[in-house]
């Protein structure tokens, strides 16, 4: 589904793109944390080389996330991801989610705050930048 050079930005601990490998490390760390992840889509809209899909994680907090320990909370993520397509395969994707909002769900809190910055966590918007190719 995605090109091997595919790049993507919006996750957690990465400030700018990230290569296929870096995304496929940070979904298998999340997988791992909430292994009853499930993925729901929302929305899906298509238009030229671009397909934006609004989605919602619900999952439980079993074994440990960043530097949380697990918590067996349950918790829900909302989220928008944006995806460039070239000869059939993704080769660049946005997203932007709550993911502050995850951290807070599984006892971060305000407490959890000016670690999660310090880690890259805060909320903000992710730009758009254009992707040669």
């Amino acid at each position: 589904m995605a090109d091997p050079k595919a790049v993507g930005q919006g996750q957690t601990l990465h400030d700018g793109l990230i290569n296929l490998e870096e995304f496929r490390a940070f979904a298998s760390h999340l997988q791992s944390a909430f292994p009853d992840l499930e993925l729901t889509i929302e929305d899906t809209v298509a238009e030229g080389d671009r397909v934006v899909v609004r989605w919602q994680l619900h999952m439980t907090h079993s074994d440990p996330f960043l530097r949380y320990a697990a918590t067996q909370k349950r918790v829900n993520v909302s989220g928008i991801t944006i995806l460039r397509i070239a000869n059939g395969k993704i080769v660049a994707g946005w997203d932007k989610w709550d993911q502050l909002g995850l951290l807070e769900q599984i006892g971060g809190g305000a407490r959890a705050e000016p670690e999660a910055r310090s880690s890259g966590l805060t909320r903000r918007s992710v730009a758009m930048r254009p992707v040669a190719g």
